[in-house]
């Protein structure tokens, strides 16, 4: 009898998994299956504007950047109207004090916005365009929200300087340990960006709790990199937890709405993946054309196909 029940309760618990295998699967969308959104909303940073891409242009505000991953989504989802709201150099501070009224930035904003944007935006830019920003996010019905980067990154460069002023980059390039130690120093700038990301979480759902939401992950955009220079040591890795623990918390927020979804992009393909990349080019974090295709097709894996309940 005991054995009986035992292989009873392993039925039931391989029947419970494999119902909720069979549910992800018919839920999950393809190009072809995903729902349609009359209204989209993309915000974000410079990965959403398709920067570096050749359809893009740096005094392009709002403008559809063809071959960018928002563009992709666009169309897969078959929007009637999409408002293009991401912009170069926007971290969560931006963001937030765009939509809350009640934020008004902090120093990065007016230190470090402006050399990266030609001097468009600064706070004041920013609390000028609250409404146009608050208005669309009203009439959306998918937002894709891919912020965050600028976050990870902007300590690390800060603290190379800080730490390394005459060669920042070479002294992390050439000597892992200096790496450790300018990850470690940059954690301590992170925190910000965990208030800033749930402020903006609940601030989109107060504006428009109805809006389909995907929060799109982080990735290391030098995971691939030798270091020290010419060796086989991938010490790029070694910011892989740093933006894995970044998208663990874009994960939870994610779970705290039934109309959000997370979609992991650690995999994406960027334009130096190699540390001779960038010697030869200049470092360049931002997906090639085809980063950006495979990132808008994990952004529609996200969401729920037409036939899901």
């Amino acid at each position: 009898m005991k054995n009986m029940s035992k292989k009873i309760v392993s039925l039931v618990l391989a029947l419970v998994m494999m119902a909720s295998l069979l549910s992800v699967t018919a839920s999950a969308a393809t190009t072809k299956t995903v729902k349609t959104y009359k209204t989209y909303v993309d915000l974000g940073d410079s990965i959403s504007t398709g920067f570096s891409l050749a359809t893009y242009t740096r005094d392009n505000h709002w403008n559809e950047v063809p071959g960018s991953f928002p563009s992709y989504v666009a169309k897969y989802v078959k929007a009637k109207k999409s408002y293009w709201l991401s912009q170069d150099g926007f971290r969560t501070s931006e963001i937030r004090e765009l939509l809350d009224n009640n934020y008004n930035g902090d120093l990065m904003t007016d230190y470090e916005l402006p050399r990266n944007t030609e001097n468009f935006w600064n706070n004041e830019t920013l609390q000028k365009y609250r409404s146009k920003y608050q208005k669309a996010v009203k009439k959306a019905n998918l937002i894709t929200l891919n912020v965050g980067f600028n976050d990870g990154w902007f300590p690390i460069l800060y603290m190379s300087h800080k730490l390394f002023p005459d060669q920042p980059l070479e002294a992390i390039v050439n000597y892992p340990t200096m790496l450790i130690t300018v990850l470690q120093s940059a954690y301590q700038l992170m925190l910000e960006f965990y208030v800033n990301y749930s402020a903006i979480v609940t601030r989109i759902h107060e504006l428009n709790p109805k809006a389909t939401v995907v929060l799109v992950g982080n990735y290391n955009p030098i995971a691939g990199w030798a270091i020290p220079r010419d060796s086989q040591l991938a010490f790029g890795q070694l910011l892989t937890p740093y933006f894995q623990t970044m998208n663990t918390f874009k994960q939870n927020q994610a779970d705290q709405y039934p109309n959000y979804y997370y979609a992991d992009v650690m995999d994406v393909e960027v334009r130096t993946a190699k540390l001779p990349d960038a010697d030869a080019g200049g470092f360049d974090p931002h997906p090639t054309e085809a980063g950006h295709r495979w990132m808008a097709k994990q952004i529609i894996k996200a969401l729920p196909a037409k036939n899901a309940k």
